[in-house]
């Protein structure tokens, strides 16, 4: 009761304010975003609002004002109205109010400050805003000064550092104002899908390098022409008109030998050399050498090549390990389906009678999206259902089914969610299961099949 009327309260001083104004009717919503901190934002016709994992609004909908969910925090910006900025924590206490800054990120220790300073178009029809961007304290006192046009934190993959942007150029710096990385490259752009890789492309005059997120440092000077994705922790790029392959500390690890190089997919890579398609594994060693007119990619553990003349098939070598996971597929009620085999750069195993699988496997086959605490260690899975919380090393999960009026629940795991080679592994019928999925151990193939 006192959580409800403190949320009347809040939402009864922005309307007193003439600020903000809500919708007749706060359900249904018409979109929602994805878990943040336990928080979601939900839209109705143009209006945004904030609930819990139950469902309940912190912020009903309210219309005329920005809305973002910044870590533990909710950020009111309306840079048109007396007041800017509000700053919110998730139970709904006001922590920070002014009527002349606008903030633009807030995590507790750290600010982004903004401020608007006019607008500029050819076309006086069509005029756009200009902003001005500079780091901030605790306190929303400005550390730098307003001379970035946009600054961007990277909390997925747990960047050290923030890339700026000035003059239609991109640099990093750090959270005390620190220039990292000159604001002079054409753009800087994150390769990495798994939390722990932080490698990122620079480009300056048309060349490409290589920078590390985490550790602030060029790994590959900017002498590359061309550059062709991430895979199986390495970069395709392109020097002196021959294509290889750098790791993510900058050092190559192929020789620069092709005449076009593709990024690893499913722990393999196609490169044209001569004219003719070949398939190399990380080690640069042939699979497929080349003396083919074409390679396609895999369709689940097979992959087909040849010439104008002959056709030829590769069964991926990783499905003769010894646990193999397949997603069963049906097109049409009309036919029995087929079971698609499912690659992970990480071996499965058996631990204390559960498969371990590669968090990011586990996740897109049971319909989950993931965020990685590092401060925590933890795991959090979600989807617009349901919120699991996993801790490395922990056989505790905690299971909130979303907008059910029910709190979570405490569920405990045969085995815990661990770090294996450098990749985080978890249960994966657990998940599964609980993502409405049904999984089958076919125990004499040692096969896992999960069905919808």
């Amino acid at each position: 009761m006192k959580r409800k009327i403190k949320r009347l309260l809040i939402l009864a001083l922005l309307l007193s304010q003439g600020i903000f104004s809500f919708a007749e009717s706060n359900k249904p919503y018409e979109g929602i975003d994805g878990w943040d901190n336990g928080m979601r934002r939900v839209y109705n016709y143009g209006q945004v609002g904030v609930i819990d994992e139950e469902g309940e609004f912190i912020i009903p909908f309210v219309s005329g004002f920005d809305l973002m969910i910044s870590g533990e925090y909710i950020l009111l910006l309306n840079q048109n109205s007396d007041i800017k900025t509000k700053i919110l924590t998730k139970e709904n206490e006001e922590i920070y109010s002014s009527d002349t800054q606008v903030v633009y990120y807030y995590d507790g220790e750290h600010s982004i400050l903004s401020r608007f300073t006019g607008t500029y178009s050819e076309d006086p029809d069509n005029p756009y805003e200009i902003w001005e961007f500079a780091i901030g304290d605790k306190n929303f006192n400005p550390i730098s000064e307003f001379e970035y046009s946009y600054i961007q934190v990277n909390k997925e993959h747990n960047f050290s550092y923030l890339f700026s942007e000035k003059d239609g150029k991109y640099g990093v710096i750090d959270w005390n104002g620190n220039v990292i990385l000159p604001t002079e490259y054409d753009w800087i752009t994150s390769l990495g899908r798994e939390f722990n890789e932080t490698v990122c492309v620079i480009r300056k005059d048309n060349k490409y390098g290589l920078f590390d997120g985490r550790t602030g440092k060029i790994v590959a000077d900017c002498k590359y022409d061309n550059f062709s994705g991430y895979g199986s922790g390495l970069i395709a790029m392109q020097h002196n008109g021959k294509w290889g392959y750098l790791n993510d500390r900058g050092e190559t690890v192929i020789q620069f030998q092709y005449d076009r190089a593709l990024e690893f997919l499913s722990g393999y890579a196609h490169v044209i050399k001569n004219g003719k398609s070949g398939l190399i594994d990380p080690k640069g060693s042939y699979v497929i050498p080349c003396e083919y007119d074409y390679i396609s990619g895999f369709a689940g553990e097979t992959l087909t090549y040849g010439n104008s003349t002959s056709s030829y098939e590769l069964i991926h070598p990783y499905a003769s390990r010894d646990i193999n996971i397949y997603k069963h597929l049906v097109w049409s009620d009309e036919r029995e389906g087929i079971n698609y085999w499912i690659y992970s750069d990480q071996e499965p195993f058996i631990e204390k009678g559960r498969t371990m699988v590669p968090i990011r496997v586990a996740a897109e086959y049971s319909g989950y999206n993931v965020k990685w605490v590092e401060d925590t260690k933890e795991i959090i899975l979600f989807n617009e259902a349901k919120v699991i919380k996993l801790t490395i090393g922990s056989n505790i999960a905690i299971v909130n089914n979303f907008d059910d009026g029910i709190l979570a629940s405490t569920v405990v795991l045969d085995a815990p969610a661990k770090i294996v080679g450098g990749r985080t592994v978890v249960p994966l019928r657990f998940l599964a299961e609980h993502g409405g999925k049904t999984v089958i151990w076919e125990n004499e193939q040692r096969n896992v099949i999960i069905l919808d």
